[in-house]
């Protein structure tokens, strides 16, 4: 068992950190003891092998008047290369030494730049929101740094099971690369009615100029299928691969009216019955919502005959940390929102499901995150098909190497126009990859 000695300040953010670093990414046993004593983080193995790691972040701070404040974001970051590999941090300054035998100091402060990159406080303390009300991407530390190709803490994770190990003290690990396919549904037909049928036809002819687009419209309606019926396609491709999906269903009128119907009822005991998972969609995402959310679970429930305890935000809106805390009220376990919509990546440093943190209340909550990694919305950000195929595989190569969950997300409605008619075939490519 590891035991960690940290200052007595700040105990819950502290706590918070030790339990993903240790637990959930280096999967230790580990006992916390805080003392007035210690300066800085001590962490120590069985064998006697140290880690001291410099607070430089919150011995700075009162703990009565906290750290939420712009002048407490990172001012710069700077790189220690060790071991061949370039490692930014956020707090403290750039060395790390032996002290001795048996004990190592790190004086870049480790835990306070994962702390940064886990409780999303920049998102609180930066006002600025885009039109959707989300926290602007562009406002992001990682993104103008170019970090969020990155899982930041895993970085920290590992080069912590490295210097232990050059003390004596080996970590092994048991978790293993693994994919996690979702698909948002949005829009459960292409055409509910026959009038949305004949509006998509005009505006194939007055608004797209396409003939072509006309004459795939058409031959949809001819052989009787909706072009976003592609549910049993998405669980067959899975099921090649050996992965399950996971449906996110947006719970607006038309799609409540159409699980009402036989063939939405008929559709969600397939994906029930083939060992698949229906999550929830919300389109809110304040406190001040958090009656119509829980409405739509009990919805939900009616709907699937199962109580909702993964969810997905609907055009990734998301305000930290009150949705989590409107989505824990609602009984949701775990969230799969956070991403940044024009920059793939690790928005929270990590590459498996976490738990999350309240900065403002400074606690825990119950609530786990497991941050999306890949859309296929972000395809239309790329110049050519061959550059979002290379960026894919970047992304799964790292997720790999940190023996991560990547996590994917391909619309029901994504294989429909002409936006998607050569980037669909990605989807298999993604399933494919080992």
């Amino acid at each position: 068992m590891i035991q960690v000695y940290i200052s007595h300040t700040f105990v819950p953010e502290k706590t918070y950190l030790c339990k993903v670093l240790f637990s959930e990414i280096l999967q230790l046993e580990y006992s916390i003891h805080s003392s007035a004593e210690y300066s800085n983080y001590h962490f120590v193995a069985p064998n006697g092998a140290t880690i001291i790691i410099a607070d430089d972040f919150f011995s700075h701070y009162n703990e009565d008047k906290g750290y939420l404040k712009k002048s407490a974001l990172p001012q710069k970051k700077f790189e220690i290369n060790y071991k061949g590999e370039n490692i930014p941090f956020f707090y403290g300054t750039p060395s790390i030494y032996k002290e001795s035998g048996n004990t190592c100091c790190v004086d870049a402060d480790i835990c306070a730049s994962a702390f940064f990159m886990l409780a999303r406080w920049e998102e609180y303390v930066i006002k600025e929101r885009d039109e959707y009300g989300r926290f602007p991407e562009t406002e992001a530390y990682t993104v103008s740094h170019n970090l969020t190709h990155i899982p930041v803490v895993h970085v920290y994770g590992e080069l912590l099971r490295t210097l232990f190990a050059e003390l004596g003290y080996s970590i092994s690990s048991n978790r293993t690369f693994t994919k996690t396919i979702t698909h948002d549904i949005d829009f459960t037909r292409k055409w509910h009615t026959g009038i949305d049928f004949l509006k998509n036809c005009v505006g194939d002819i007055v608004k797209r100029y396409s003939l072509p687009s006309l004459a795939k419209t058409l031959s949809y309606a001819f052989s009787k299928q909706d072009p976003y019926n592609t549910y049993s396609y998405l669980m067959d491709v899975s099921e090649q691969y050996g992965y399950t999906s996971v449906f996110y269903m947006l719970l607006s009128p038309k799609n409540n009216r159409f699980f009402q119907s036989v063939q939405g009822q008929n559709i969600a005991k397939e994906i029930q019955s083939r060992g698949h998972h229906i999550g929830i969609h919300f389109n809110e995402y304040h406190i001040h919502e958090i009656d119509e959310m829980q409405n739509h679970c009990k919805n939900f429930s009616k709907l699937f005959g199962t109580v909702p305890t993964v969810s997905r935000q609907h055009f990734l809106q998301f305000s930290y940390p009150e949705t989590l805390i409107a989505l824990e009220s609602c009984g949701i376990l775990q969230d799969s929102s956070l991403y940044y919509r024009h920059t793939p990546g690790f928005r929270t440093g990590m590459c498996i499901e976490h738990s999350t943190f309240d900065p403002i209340k400074r606690c825990e909550l119950q609530i786990k995150e497991l941050p999306l990694t890949f859309m296929d919305v972000s395809l239309l950000d790329f110049e050519t098909v061959k550059d979002a195929e290379q960026e894919i595989r970047n992304l799964m190569a790292i997720t790999k190497k940190y023996a991560g969950n990547f996590v994917c997300l391909w619309h029901n409605s994504s294989f429909y126009g002409k936006e998607w008619k050569n980037s669909s075939h990605l989807y298999k490519k993604i399933l494919q990859f080992s």
